[in-house]
């Protein structure tokens, strides 16, 4: 199910985006999209970021916070929509 959304999502990039690539692995989701994004040479990673407030997200941590400090790549946070 999440496959075929995130397929959709492609079909509605502008002609634009050169190499769009819908992926779905097991891991833990901060080194599987870094070690991903490296083994792949991405130039940019895109991530949902959740509206967790600054206390929540020192204390629990966030997945797409910690891919800016470890992707060693540019990291576009965007705001999901609640």
């Amino acid at each position: 199910m999440v496959k075929a959304a995130l397929d959709e999502l492609c079909e509605r990039l502008p002609s634009q985006a050169k190499q769009v690539h819908v992926l779905t692995e097991a891991g833990n989701p901060c080194d599987t999209i870094a070690r991903i994004a490296a083994e792949r040479n991405c130039t940019l990673i895109i991530v949902g970021k959740h509206g967790q407030g600054w206390l929540e997200s020192k204390m629990i941590g966030s997945t797409a916070a910690r891919l800016c400090e470890t992707a060693r790549r540019p990291v576009l946070m965007v705001p999901v929509r609640e």
